[in-house]
C-alpha cells in the first residue's frame, strides 16, 4: 500500500494489541463497540527515509528506504542500514515467514523483481509486465498484479509467465489489490472500473468469483485488501467503506465508524481470522473484532500526529506501521522539519 510521500522522514511503529470483545451497537449498518485508549511508548531514532516495511513474523521484519538501503528488525532492535546491490527505487515490498521477502523496483516494464533469502538478495528477474501490488503468503507463493490485469505467480523457484486474470485485460484498471495467505490462497480485487471483480488463486489456477456486492458509484476509489484465510478477507475503500468476505461472497459495503471525521483509510491489515486493524489518515485506529468495530487512539509524538504509509500485522499482538509525523497546526497540518523512525509498544489500558 502506497501513499503520496510528502516529507523526507518516516516513522515505524510496532504494536502489541490486547483485544477484548465488548458489546456492540448499530451505526449506519456497522456494529460499533465502545472505544478504548491505547498506551504508546516514546519514539526513538532508527533510520531516515523508510517508506516500505513488511514482517514475516513477530520477530523478523524488513524496511526499505526510497533509495538503495534496507534495515531488518530481529524482535529486539533494528539493524544498521544495508545497501542493496542495485536499485532504481522500490515500488513495493512483501515478506513471509522464514526471513523471506520480495521487492519490486520502480521503472518501466518489464518489472524487475528480487527475492531476499538466506541473508542475501537475488539478482533482479525480469517479469514481462508493468509493476504493481505484490503479496507473499509463503516463500513458495507470491503474486504480483499489474494495472492492466496481468498476474504472475512465484512458486518458490521462478515467476510464471504473466497471464490475464480470466480474460480481464486492458488499460484503465487502476488500484487492483492482492493478498495471499499462508494456506496457499491469494485474492485479487479490482476497482469499480472493472465492476469490482474478484479472483481467487488456489492450487495452480485462478478462478473468477464474481463481483463485490453493491459496489459504490465512486469507481475510482483505491481499495485496500487483507486476507487471513480462504474464509476471511477484509476490504476497505479509501473513503472509509468496508466489506467482509466469508469464503463465498462479500458483504454489502458499510462505512467504518460513525462519521467521516477520521478522513481516509491509510492502512489495513488482518492479524488473525476475523480480527483486523485499520489506520486512518489522521492516525486514528480502528479495530475490527468478529463483526464489531472499536475506535482507538493512534500514535502521537508530542504535538505530532502520524500520517500512515503502510501497515502489516502478523498476529493479534504484533503489527508494523510506517508513516511520517505531521504537526497539528491551527491552520492545518504541516510537515515537521525533523523526521525519524520510531518504535512504539501499545496495549489496552
Amino acid at each position: 500500500m502506497r501513499l503520496p510521500f510528502q516529507t523526507k522522514g518516516v516513522c515505524i511503529t510496532a504494536l502489541v494489541l490486547l483485544l477484548v470483545a465488548v458489546p456492540g451497537c448499530s451505526s449506519r449498518g456497522a456494529r460499533v463497540g465502545r472505544p478504548f485508549q491505547v498506551r504508546w511508548s516514546s519514539m526513538h531514532l532508527v533510520h531516515h527515509w523508510i517508506l516500505f516495511a513488511s514482517c514475516g513474523s513477530a520477530t523478523w521484519c524488513m524496511g526499505i528506504d526510497l533509495g538503495s538501503r534496507y534495515v531488518i528488525y530481529d524482535g529486539r532492535s533494528w539493524s544498521q542500514p544495508r545497501a542493496l546491490s542495485r536499485s532504481a527505487g522500490t515500488a513495493t515490498l512483501s515478506c513471509a515467514s522464514g526471513h523471506f521477502c520480495v521487492r519490486e523496483e520502480l521503472g518501466k516494464p518489464p518489472a524487475q523483481i528480487e527475492t531476499y533469502s538466506n541473508r542475501h538478495w537475488s539478482a533482479p528477474i525480469a517479469v514481462n509486465m508493468d509493476w504493481g501490488p505484490i503479496s507473499c503468503g509463503s516463500r513458495a507463493l507470491c503474486v504480483v498484479i499489474s494495472s492492466d490485469g496481468l498476474a504472475s505467480v512465484f512458486d518458490g523457484e521462478a515467476w510464471a509467465r504473466p497471464r490475464p486474470l480470466m480474460g480481464l485485460r486492458g488499460p484503465g484498471l487502476p488500484y487492483p489489490a492482492v493478498s495471499c495467505t499462508g494456506s496457499g490462497m491469494c485474492m485479487v480485487v479490482t476497482n469499480g472500473f472493472s465492476g469490482g471483480r474478484f479472483f481467487v488463486y488456489s492450487g495452480t489456477r485462478w478462478t473468477s468469483k464474481g463481483t463485490l456486492r453493491a459496489w459504490p458509484r465512486s469507481a475510482n476509489e483505491r481499495i485496500l485488501l487483507s486476507c487471513e484465510s480462504s474464509y476471511f478477507c477484509l476490504a476497505a475503500l479509501s473513503d472509509g467503506r468496508f466489506t467482509v468476505y466469508d469464503g463465498s461472497q462479500w458483504s454489502p459495503f458499510r462505512r467504518i465508524g460513525a462519521d467521516r471525521s477520521m478522513g481516509f483509510v491509510a492502512g489495513l491489515s488482518c492479524g488473525s481470522d476475523s480480527r483486523c486493524i485499520v489506520m486512518m489518515e489522521n492516525d486514528d485506529m480502528l479495530l475490527y473484532d468478529n463483526g464489531v468495530w472499536h475506535r482507538a487512539n493512534g500514535p502521537r509524538g508530542g504535538n505530532d500526529h502520524l500520517r500512515p504509509s503502510s501497515l502489516t500485522c502478523v498476529s493479534l499482538r504484533m503489527c508494523l506501521l510506517t508513516g511520517w509525523p505531521v504537526n497539528a497546526a491551527p491552520m492545518g497540518r504541516v510537515s515537521t522539519p525533523g523526521q525519524v523512525w520510531s518504535m512504539y509498544a501499545v496495549g489496552r489500558s
